[in-house]
């Protein structure tokens, strides 16, 4: 029916607008890790100022090189 496929168009514009809000904030918090290793900070460092995992900041740093 024409309300089902409205609803479910809705539904699906809705978790891609999520997924782009959410890959924009990765992104900005990638910016940001690359921005601190610049300015001297070790991943450890970036790692407990930011609150984002130690692992994580060394992968961001690995695939920006």
């Amino acid at each position: 029916s024409m309300v089902l496929t409205s609803f479910n168009q809705k539904a699906y514009e809705k978790d891609l607008y999520e997924e782009g809000v959410e890959e924009g904030i990765n992104l900005g918090q990638k910016e940001i890790v690359l921005h601190m290793l610049h300015s001297g900070n070790s991943p450890e460092q970036i790692a407990q100022l930011t609150g984002i995992d130690v692992e994580v900041v060394k992968q961001w740093i690995e695939k920006a090189k």
